[in-house]
């Protein structure tokens, strides 16, 4: 999302092959079922990640703690 689904860059920031930005994304896409060709999707995942930076580093805990289980 940082660099706008550009693989190069990407791959260039993860020390990764561009292939393998480009298979990872391919596979979240499947996987999630988003499109990141519709910009309101792509903007939900950019909301939703940055909610997810705000609540800490560990989301999966916070959730645990206020699902009243």
């Amino acid at each position: 999302m940082q660099h706008h689904q550009n693989g190069a860059k990407t791959a260039e920031e993860l020390y990764v092959h561009y292939k393998t930005v480009t298979y990872r994304i391919e596979r979240i896409k499947e996987i999630t079922g988003i499109d990141l060709e519709d910009p309101d999707e792509v903007l939900s995942v950019q909301v939703g990640l940055k909610i997810l930076v705000l609540i800490g580093d560990n989301p999966v805990i916070w959730h645990l703690d206020h699902a009243n289980v």
